[in-house]
């Protein structure tokens, strides 16, 4: 793995461990199966009280290199988890997330950014409507927030052809 690749992730190890590193994705009845190693994940949660964050954080964020491609790609995954009710607010936790990846990383790094809320249940109608037309900036750029089953496999999202920015 070239060292600038790795570089997003030394960052997130080297700023945010042992303050916030966490083994696991698990939060409110809902969890998500993390890729293999090398990997790092930040609890939102401890972020928040560490670093005294005055807005809200999404729940984990996940950054990994999947091992075996030819060419390494960086992934930063921003992940809201909801086992019940799925409020709108959580695009607004999605972003921050978002704005923690983009002060981790040099610019000319590439990074493949996803936002993605784990839910248990149903999406209210109206509420999934919302969630459909809101968007989660990274580097200039606009995401759609895609919705995930409790139990998702992240590294199934570096089929899903995102480009590297």
């Amino acid at each position: 793995m070239s060292p600038k690749r790795a570089g997003i992730l030394k960052a997130a190890r080297d700023q945010h461990s042992p303050c916030c590193v966490a083994a696991a994705v698990q939060d409110a009845g809902c969890g998500i199966k993390l890729p293999p190693p090398p990997r790092v994940v930040i609890d939102g949660t401890k972020y928040q009280r560490t670093h005294r964050a005055a807005c809200r954080l999404c729940d984990s964020i996940v950054f990994w290199i999947p091992t075996g491609e030819a060419t390494a790609t960086t992934f930063a995954v921003a992940i809201e988890l909801k086992g019940g009710k799925v409020p709108t607010k959580a695009a607004a936790q999605l972003q921050e997330g978002a704005k923690i990846v983009e002060s981790l990383g040099s610019p000319d790094v590439r990074v493949r950014f996803a936002a993605l809320i784990a839910k248990g249940r149903r999406v209210h109608p109206e509420n999934y409507k919302v969630l459909m037309q809101k968007k989660v900036r990274f580097r200039s750029r606009d995401y759609p927030i895609k919705l995930v089953p409790c139990g998702f496999d992240l590294s199934t999202i570096a089929t899903w052809g995102i480009n590297e920015v």
